[in-house]
């Protein structure tokens, strides 16, 4: 009996020592910006990520919420590309990912801050890089993945009504029909109020 019962208070013991073990050694995070090359971001709506190289890593790109202006680093949507070390390089400009939007391809609204808003990837043409889509306040375009680190703006060629009266918060790639290609729906409300696939 006297075994049995020291047997539980050691058990007991233990139990009660892993628990408050476990909650005063939970898990921590700190801020990396700076040292991971992220730090010049400031007023973003969003960011998406994808191996856009094929180099078996995330890369990320980021949406800004303001109109372009030349020279003004916050109102640019940025791609960085993973150093696989911890770090990221920006190569927005090498991409070919820039000037995406101008004020008049814009509209403001109250509901959503800024006038740009998503970016999603997706392999449209299944040859194993993914594409981006960028969506904005009355305005959508899809980078092509060339790959070579660089992305073509195909909007038009791919059929995509590059300008409307809509706005278009984020979109979604999924194969609708079943054809083994990706589809992609893209949100909307506004004076359009309607969603396109």
């Amino acid at each position: 009996m006297e075994v049995k019962t020291s047997l539980v208070r050691l058990i007991g013991s233990l139990i009660v020592g892993v628990v408050f073990n476990n909650l005063i050694s939970a898990q921590t995070f700190n801020h990396i910006e700076n040292i991971a090359g992220l730090g010049i971001l400031e007023e973003n709506n969003g960011a998406s990520v994808a191996d856009y190289d094929q180099d078996n890593d995330l890369d990320i790109f980021v949406v800004a919420k303001r109109i372009d202006e030349a020279g003004v680093e916050k109102s640019q949507s940025r791609l960085f590309r993973n150093n696989n070390d911890g770090s990221f390089s920006d190569v927005t400009e090498q991409s070919g990912i820039l000037g995406t939007i101008t004020e008049e391809e814009t509209i403001l609204n109250a509901a959503l801050a800024g006038v740009k808003y998503g970016a999603s990837w997706g392999d449209f043409n299944n040859d194993g890089f993914p594409d981006i889509v960028l969506t904005y306040s009355l305005k959508v375009q899809l980078f092509m993945n060339m790959k070579d680190g660089t992305f073509e703006d195909v909007t038009l060629t791919a059929g995509i009504q590059a300008t409307n009266t809509c706005i278009n918060p984020s979109s979604t790639w999924f194969d609708y029909n079943n054809d083994g290609y990706l589809d992609l729906h893209i949100t909307s409300w506004g004076p359009c109020e309607d969603a396109r696939l």
